[in-house]
């Protein structure tokens, strides 16, 4: 029997539908879900740590541990690109034969993070004082749980307060009482060298007394310590002739608290780098607001209505935007409510 080219056609069209439904499904290739990430050192005295990432989805960030605590974090923006964090570590900085493990762990945009394996230093500082009866190796039972915590005083009218701390886990704030009151609070970040607050106290007042100073430390986990203190004596001064505005012993500061920061203190960026600069301010007026400003250009203004907390404001400097060899000046300028300011002393980063 002899088909028309009509029904060939058409019997072939048949045909080649009926075969696909019996096709088996290819299985689609699995993607990787963690990122690629690889490590290796340069130097010796001062041995760089280098660590390098790749990921489908983009790498985020690179963390650089040393003995399980962050050294460093390099932080990404849309990098899907290999991208590589370093940092230098003086080993001389370390009790002779002392083990230093480092390792770091990088993240893609959906939060899938891979290890290194990691590699052991040997250090070569001095070697590390024998224990003593007066000085005995700490145990588990002799180690501080509390902040190390000092003060002392200075200068006749103000006299100037100040109190130290330090503490293993880090400083979180030091404030500072007059009278039991608090006059004046020091907020840290990331702060694990020692840290001073300070505070002026007139001693001249139109009514005779005395203030009781002292502080008191709190490390990152929330333990405290309080300082021994001063009195300070306070004279009288003959009336101005203004009865509505009487001075109040210990009164004197006029201008707002500062203090600034940068994620993991860095101080120079890679044009693949990024970091965040941080700004704090408080006043006993209130903040009104803080401005951020990159070599004289205010780039950010954070504004605030009855604050009378500590208030912060922040930008993220990503190196790229930047020509190799820029030298970045960020200052913050921070207001109270009685329009009172106070720049802050800066940060320089260089552009690498």
């Amino acid at each position: 029997m002899h088909m028309s080219f009509k029904s060939l056609i058409t019997h072939a069209l048949i045909a080649s539908v009926a075969a696909s439904f019996w096709m088996p499904l290819v299985a689609h290739a699995e993607v990787k879900q963690t990122p690629d990430i690889w490590e290796w050192t340069t130097g010796t005295d001062v041995v760089t740590f280098h660590a390098g990432a790749w990921d489908a989805n983009g790498v985020a960030s690179i963390t650089i541990y040393v003995d399980g605590n962050v050294k460093r974090t390099c932080w990404y923006v849309h990098s899907y690109d290999s991208r590589e964090c370093t940092t230098d570590l003086k080993l001389a900085n370390y009790p002779a034969g002392t083990n230093l493990f480092v390792n770091a762990k990088a993240k893609d945009p959906k939060g899938n993070e891979s290890w290194s394996t990691g590699i052991d230093l040997t250090a070569t500082g001095p070697a590390a004082p024998a224990p003593t009866p007066e000085n005995p190796a700490p145990t588990p039972e002799t180690v501080k749980e509390t902040p190390d915590a000092w003060d002392w005083a200075d200068g006749t009218n103000p006299v100037t307060y100040h109190a130290g701390a330090w503490d293993p886990n880090g400083i979180s704030s030091i404030a500072i009482y007059v009278n039991g009151t608090v006059k004046r609070t020091c907020w840290f970040t990331f702060s694990y060298d020692k840290r001073e607050c300070a505070t002026d106290l007139k001693t001249t007042a139109s009514t005779a007394g005395t203030l009781f100073v002292n502080a008191r430390a709190k490390d990152s986990r929330g333990n405290a310590t309080w300082t021994e203190g001063f009195t300070i004596d306070v004279t009288a001064t003959a009336p101005s002739g203004d009865s509505t505005n009487p001075t109040t012993p210990g009164t004197v500061k006029e201008t707002p608290d500062v203090w600034e920061w940068t994620w993991n203190d860095v101080r120079s960026l890679t044009q693949t780098e990024s970091t965040r600069y941080n700004v704090g301010a408080w006043d006993p007026n209130g903040i009104s607001s803080i401005a951020v400003n990159v070599n004289g250009v205010q780039k950010r203004k954070c504004w605030y209505a009855f604050s009378y907390d500590k208030r912060e404001c922040s930008i993220d400097l990503n190196g790229w935007t930047y020509a190799p060899g820029t030298t970045l000046n960020i200052t913050s300028v921070a207001s109270d409510s009685k329009g009172n300011k106070t720049t802050s002393e800066g940060i320089t980063i260089k552009i690498q």
